[in-house]
């Protein structure tokens, strides 16, 4: 063993690149945890236009593992690398308005500061974005240009909060719907690319409506429930959801760039977001969108029908 590790070193050290380990014999960047439950830290690795396939294959894995993926310190990206690289994930959907000093019409600008990019995003409530559409976004990706003080944004794992409801508050979710402002989704539904059980909804107005039981889709009509069991399921929802135990504070840095996987996590711009910008300093956040590929009802039913399938047997 003696002969062979030193056989090694020494063919290492004449033909260093020719004895470099092939891409899927080893780790193509590091990462260490974000919290116990969910994301991960990207380490070692640049983002740029174009990317080995090895190494987004295995982006990819990581996000689907660990649904929120940070690369830190990737500096101020060009609007065409942080676009390049969002389109890996699908395609990219902008359904928000432009501001004069977005560098392209597919990035969302947005700031602390009118001047500067679009104001109050996501300060409504909790919600996964997308929501006013049949398909959710599937992915969305956030690279600060700028930070502020205190300009943290509130990420939580919908599946853990599932997991951590009552045997009755499931059945009950699970018959239920979020209406928004133009559209209905199941609460509860399979994710389409884990099958493991996640939330559509978004809690701020006026996007928030209402949750119903016993939606016909052929009669198009449904059954609201009475204001105060909304309140009800509504704040026991943003409990769950602001448990510590799974809640992550993102604070974030310049040059930050998250990848989100927007069915999986739900998140909510905290206050100091909107901090003045005389106070806690310019905030800048570019956001782009990528589009969804799944339909929460037919997810729903398809499940449903498989679980009736299984139960015959």
């Amino acid at each position: 063993l003696a002969l062979v590790a030193f056989v090694l070193v020494t063919l290492v050290a004449r033909f260093p690149g020719r004895c470099r380990a092939h891409p899927r014999m080893s780790r193509l960047y590091q990462t260490e945890p974000l919290t116990p439950e969910f994301g991960m830290v990207v380490k070692g690795l640049k983002i740029e236009e174009k990317m080995h396939p090895e190494v987004l294959k295995q982006i990819s894995k990581d996000l689907a593992k660990h649904r929120l993926l940070l690369f830190r310190g990737q500096g101020l990206l060009p609007a065409e690398t942080q676009l390049a690289f969002a389109r890996y994930f699908g395609k990219i959907e902008s359904t928000f308005y432009r501001h004069a000093k977005s560098p392209h019409k597919d990035i969302f600008r947005v700031s602390n500061d009118a001047s500067e990019g679009c104001t109050s995003v996501g300060r409504s409530g909790w919600h996964i974005d997308g929501t006013f559409q049949r398909s959710p976004f599937t992915v969305q990706l956030m690279h600060f240009w700028s930070v502020n003080k205190g300009g943290s944004t509130l990420f939580c794992p919908l599946n853990e909060v599932i997991q951590a409801l009552s045997k009755k508050e499931r059945q009950l979710w699970e018959s239920l719907f979020f209406v928004g402002d133009s559209s209905v989704h199941p609460l509860v539904y399979p994710h389409p690319s884990t099958g493991l059980a996640t939330l559509c909804f978004h809690l701020g107005n006026p996007f928030f409506r209402c949750f119903a039981k016993d939606v016909d889709w052929e009669e198009r009509t449904m059954e609201p429930l009475p204001k105060n069991e909304c309140e009800a399921i509504r704040s026991r929802l943003v409990s769950l959801l602001e448990d510590k135990t799974r809640m992550l504070e993102m604070k974030w840095e310049v040059g930050d760039l998250a990848v989100i996987d927007n069915l999986a996590v739900g998140h909510f711009a905290s206050s100091g977001t909107q901090g003045s910008r005389k106070d806690t300093g310019l905030r800048i956040l570019h956001r782009v969108t990528v589009s969804g590929n799944a339909i929460p009802l037919e997810l729903k039913n398809k499940g449903s029908d498989e679980h009736d399938k299984k139960s015959r047997k």
